[in-house]
């Protein structure tokens, strides 16, 4: 059998080199369509439908001279109001740092009244409830040898922008759909911390994204009762709602993620944060 490719294996796990550019696919859905060619940033791809008209994608702008991190900020009445759709999985590296770039961009942005919405996607949806062994599912495609070596890059990566991936901890590639179903439940005001909750449950301690006990103490962590928590997880209707907006985010044009939607503008990859904070400042101007 001739040996996998190691751009595929990059590929696959997030991380690929072409051109000086990072190209990436953390996973793959809808395995009837057909796939797209990689983005030049970080980000998961998978196959699609045919997609609607997506919104256009932003060049690359130099550092904006906004405010900083930290910075005092106008009074809430005079704040602009912007809409933020991050389309992600959260088992997907490449969603891990473009979240935290967001919450960078929201930092630095103190005058504006950032409002963010998670729209779910799946890079696995024919993951068992119990997920699957993760070495073994992409070594079966891989070899053991590349997808270490993609997870020892991706961690590099993580390491200069601030993110902690500790892949030696990670043993499952989880089934996401309740993980998604609770983040979809919660109050908007928490749902960027139970974001951040369940990356670093997955990404830093190896904890399965698929164990109610995992999303119990995630949703703990930010302020989120127990007797709630199983509420949400034994709603079937509610996660059967999440499953269906995950599978329908292709045929909105979502061919990989993270994708951020800031106004009229698409953002694909894991860009950089100048972007991020560009995008926003043109959202309001418009």
């Amino acid at each position: 059998m001739k040996p996998p490719n190691r751009r595929a294996v990059l590929q696959t796990l997030g991380v690929a080199v072409g051109g000086g550019a990072l190209l990436s696919a953390c996973g793959r859905a809808l395995p009837t369509a057909t796939a797209p060619a990689a983005p030049p940033n970080g980000q998961a791809s998978a196959p699609t439908a045919a997609p609607t008209k997506a919104p256009p994608v932003v060049p690359p702008v130099a550092p904006p001279k906004g405010p900083t991190a930290g910075t005092a900020g106008p009074k809430v009445r005079d704040r602009k109001s912007v809409t933020v759709t991050l389309t992600h999985d959260l088992v997907c590296p490449w969603c891990r740092i473009g979240h935290h770039r967001l919450e960078l961009a929201r930092a630095q942005l103190p005058e504006l009244d950032v409002q963010v919405r998670y729209a779910p996607f799946l890079l696995h949806p024919g993951a068992p409830p119990e997920g699957e062994d993760l070495r073994a599912y992409l070594g079966a495609k891989y070899g053991a040898a590349g997808v270490e070596r993609a997870f020892q890059r991706v961690t590099a990566i993580g390491k200069a922008d601030g993110v902690a991936f500790h892949f030696d901890k990670v043993r499952r590639a989880s089934n996401t759909e309740l993980g998604h179903t609770l983040v979809d439940a919660a109050p908007a005001a928490q749902q960027t911390a139970l974001v951040r909750a369940l990356h670093a449950a997955y990404f830093e301690r190896g904890d399965d994204l698929g164990d109610a006990k995992v999303l119990t103490a995630a949703a703990a962590s930010v302020g989120l009762k127990a007797a709630w928590v199983a509420g949400v997880l034994a709603d079937d209707a509610r996660r059967s709602r999440v499953r269906s907006a995950a599978l329908a985010a292709s045929r909105r044009g979502v061919r990989g993620v993270p994708y951020l939607e800031v106004g009229d503008q698409a953002l694909r990859g894991a860009v950089p944060l100048a972007q991020v904070v560009a995008a926003m400042k043109r959202a309001v101007a418009g």
